[in-house]
């Protein structure tokens, strides 16, 4: 699935685990690993807006990181809705 980013362009993966990677390879601060990347992402969510995204397992990060809008699914032909 893509993701819209709400700084700006567009990611692809087909579980957490390739969306994170994905960001991670688009990122000023990639980390070492991806526990740090995603410790450090939701460091900056908190401190832009307040949001606390969970760190705990890679779904739930992408979902609070859906959740608080800064990542933005993108519709296909499939979910449209004419």
């Amino acid at each position: 699935m893509k993701y819209k980013l709400l700084g700006g362009g567009v990611v692809e993966g087909a579980t957490p685990e390739e969306i994170i990677e994905a960001l991670r390879r688009i990122s000023f601060n990639p980390g070492r690993v991806r526990q740090e990347f995603m410790d450090e992402t939701a460091r900056a969510c908190y401190l832009y807006n307040g949001a606390v995204i969970n760190v705990d397992e890679p779904k739930t990060f992408i979902n609070d990181l859906i959740r608080f809008g800064f990542l933005i699914p993108e519709e296909t032909g499939d979910n449209r809705r004419d």
